[in-house]
């Protein structure tokens, strides 16, 4: 019992060791400061779209607001066979928009119509979003300027999720600000874990990349995966112009389909870090609910789960709460507490939906 009780509190000081690492990471990181130089440098930014016909106009302003001049960037829809309106307001967008380009994916899904995009691509840096998503009119401007100060390979950059009407939304932001502050802090420690491709940007890569088409979405995290084993240059790019806001779902079963979907292409990854940090984090949520239904057989287990749940939340808001005043965002310590105490059930299921059951991607529904 007592190596029991050594083992789980191991993983636990694990888990908080990386936790403390990614909020110092963070906080000894300052935001960057534009100078104002874009160079010579052009950038690609490649948007596939599905039946997003309420989502685009949205997008298309804030491109629309870009300070960037036009003859620096260009920027590719990719259709992936809309039945909607969708490509009537993208093909009316780009008559008024001449560094704007429409066409058809020449496969079908996600990973197909960034392929065709990259192959007709003509910057020198490519910028990926979901049609889904808005940003500041700084963006690209900001995007090109890191670009020309750092000569990264892939940039990584904050996305934030936006709506907070209902429990449902707050949770998922929740959950969400946590991916990207570990996501955050990874980068900055010289480790990178994750990135997400609704703002992400990267130099044109060759085109025999494989991007483990088996799996229905994750180019973005196998793309990373691809950077880090050939030993290129990964940054963060702290700045509060290139962060992207994409809706939270707005109910439960919205969410589980998303993170469902999410965990659905963890078996194809291969980076070693990152195969270690998820097994942790799942053993560390795992092994909580497994102490509170063992205190109903033995109360003195009460005490191992308190320490353990409060030494957990505690380093888990404070990862949140460190990126609080950057994204702009709150969310309470008490309802953090509950969502604390959801979160295992939580991730159990969405674990099971996602790697035992079939996924279908957002153009199948």
């Amino acid at each position: 019992m007592t190596l029991l009780y050594a083992g789980t509190f191991l993983i636990l000081t694990a888990y908080i060791y990386f936790m403390i690492k990614f909020i110092r990471s963070w906080k000894n990181t300052p935001d960057f400061s534009f100078s104002g130089e874009t160079g010579s440098l052009k950038i690609t930014v490649i948007v596939p779209f599905f039946n997003e016909e309420e989502n685009l106009p949205a997008l298309l302003n804030s491109l629309s607001k870009q300070t960037l001049e036009s003859d620096h960037w260009e920027c590719l829809f990719i259709n992936d066979s809309s039945t909607d309106n969708s490509y009537h307001i993208v093909e009316e967008f780009c008559k008024r928009n001449a560094n704007c380009r429409l066409t058809d994916n020449n496969g079908k899904g996600k990973k197909s119509a960034l392929r065709t995009g990259l192959e007709i691509a003509k910057g020198d840096l490519i910028v990926t979003t979901d049609a889904d998503c808005t940003f500041p009119g700084n963006r690209l401007k900001t995007i090109l300027n890191f670009q020309n100060e750092t000569d990264s390979d892939m940039i990584i950059m904050p996305v934030l999720m936006t709506g907070h009407d209902t429990f449902v939304q707050r949770f998922s932001n929740a959950d969400f600000l946590a991916l990207q502050m570990v996501t955050a802090g990874s980068v900055l420690s010289g480790n990178p874990l994750m990135c997400n491709g609704a703002n992400l940007a990267f130099k044109n890569i060759p085109d025999n990349i494989s991007l483990n088409e088996k799996y229905i979405s994750g180019e973005d995290m196998f793309l990373l995966e691809w950077m880090k084993r050939n030993k290129k240059k990964i940054s963060w790019l702290r700045s509060k112009d290139v962060i992207v806001r994409t809706s939270s779902p707005k109910n439960l079963r919205q969410l589980i389909f998303q993170r469902s979907r999410w965990i659905s292409k963890s078996g194809g990854y291969r980076d070693p870090a990152l195969v270690f940090f998820s097994l942790l984090v799942f053993a560390v949520n795992l092994i909580m609910p497994v102490i509170l239904f063992t205190t109903l057989v033995n109360p003195e287990f009460w005490t191992i789960f308190g320490i353990w749940f409060t030494a957990k939340t505690v380093v888990d808001y404070s990862l949140i709460r460190s990126g609080f005043r950057f994204f702009n965002t709150y969310i309470s310590f008490s309802e953090f507490v509950l969502m604390q105490l959801l979160y295992p059930f939580y991730m159990i299921m969405v674990s099971v939906s996602g790697l035992l059951f079939p996924v279908r991607w957002k153009r199948d529904n």
